[in-house]
């Protein structure tokens, strides 16, 4: 959303916190306009800017489109790091990528290579 429209959704003075630049609300609503205000992974047509005020109106909160980093990094502005995306869109993508950072602590712990190979510790032969 817009910082207007995202003062008067959160009823309180929006302001981006680091590592979000100062200047997020302008950068996240021009990657929703490069995406014609749809999700790009399932088309879900988002609220159009002068629908913003009606955000809250029914059917709408479910017409937000947020904006994704793909690195996980909020710092990371460029344009192919933005997704926009709907909010069940933006939640499946996070629930990824925290199982995909689990898998990868894991693999560093050497915690799954063992079962990989069927290793099963209640097995004493």
């Amino acid at each position: 959303m817009a910082c207007k429209a995202a003062r008067e959704m959160s009823r309180t003075h929006f302001t981006p916190r680091p590592p979000y630049p100062p200047d997020w609300c302008e950068i996240a609503e021009a990657a929703r306009a490069r995406a014609g205000h749809k999700c790009v992974r399932c088309g879900l047509q988002g609220l159009m800017p002068e629908e913003y005020d009606d955000w809250d109106a029914p059917g709408n909160k479910e017409r937000i489109i947020e904006v994704h980093h793909v690195d996980g990094n909020p710092a990371n502005c460029e344009d192919d790091n933005l997704q926009p995306l709907c909010k069940p869109c933006h939640m499946r993508r996070h629930r990824i990528m925290r199982a995909q950072r689990r898998v990868s602590a894991e693999d560093s712990a050497g915690q799954r290579s063992m079962m990989e190979y069927g290793w099963n510790s209640t097995v004493i032969d």
